[in-house]
């Protein structure tokens, strides 16, 4: 099918793609083509795409049985789509950002999944948003920089392990798929791309309700990653006013308080939760 003349469309539109805004659209319809195919792989009934631009995703989205609601922050993308796709019962445009928006109530009550080209400055906002328990999200299939799409995969002591990788992983099964590459994009951006598929597990390895407490720890641990665990929580723990120190807590997970941060898997920091909020409890 080759490429879509996406660069045409802007220019038809009047719209100059703004880099402030990261706006670099997939004009490569095989990719598309896959990228569609894997949103639309669940039995989800709603599909929710963050950054519909032109709309080159969106109306492959459009699959029998489904509801398609595209968020697009720039009013003349979000124009230039419904133009397009204009007719469609299916579809509902929205224009507005996603992450300032009550986005649920253009949602009606039904299976949601998550499909979008997300701008590279964003993406950690945007897998955090999605992951929040009330928006409902199930299935998220999103195409961001490969660096972040390896960050978010990353295991305990690789290069790219850290708060974004234990964040994701606490909510979300991560798996990254292809590569796309720079040349695929107009305006070409400066890095490649990969299609990340995130999948909420029955049993998540963080339950919600320990949540804000593991995003706490891993934040102020991280903060200050070149100290060791211990050192790095004890101003939290101190913070807190709790009885007993870092190392103590960190024991009492089964951890080493000598370790950084770093080496520490997901359901370590799970561990340290429940040892903290046992010690505030007693």
């Amino acid at each position: 099918m080759g490429t879509l003349p996406v660069k045409r469309w802007l220019e038809e539109a009047g719209v100059r793609p703004s880099r402030r805004m990261g706006q670099s659209f997939l004009a490569d319809a095989s990719a598309l083509d896959r990228i569609a195919r894997e949103a639309l792989a669940g039995s989800e009934e709603w599909i929710l795409e963050i950054g519909a631009g032109p709309g080159n995703l969106t109306e492959r989205l459009l699959a029998p049985g489904r509801r398609v609601v595209a968020i697009e922050r720039d009013r003349r993308l979000a124009a230039l789509c419904a133009r397009r796709l204009a007719g469609r019962p299916d579809l509902t445009v929205v224009a507005g950002d996603a992450l300032a928006m009550p986005v649920r109530k253009h949602l009606a009550p039904g299976t949601i999944a998550a499909a979008g080209n997300i701008p590279y400055s964003i993406t950690g906002e945007i897998v955090r948003a999605l992951g929040d328990d009330l928006l409902g999200v199930g299935r998220a299939v999103l195409l961001v920089q490969e660096e972040a799409a390896d960050r978010m995969a990353a295991q305990p002591g690789s290069d790219g392990y850290g708060g974004f990788s234990i964040l994701t992983q606490a909510r979300w099964n991560v798996t990254p798929l292809f590569a796309v590459p720079a040349g695929s994009f107009h305006p070409r951006p400066e890095v490649d791309s990969r299609l990340v598929v995130l999948e909420r597990p029955a049993d998540p390895a963080v339950k919600p309700a320990l949540y804000p407490l593991v995003r706490r720890l891993v934040h102020e641990a991280f903060q200050r990653r070149r100290k060791t665990l211990a050192n790095g929580l004890q101003p939290f723990l101190d913070e807190l006013n709790a009885f007993g120190d870092a190392p103590l807590v960190i024991r009492a997970a089964g951890l080493d308080p000598g370790q950084r941060p770093e080496t520490v898997p997901v359901e370590g920091w799970v561990r340290i939760a429940e040892a903290l909020r046992g010690i505030l409890r007693s």
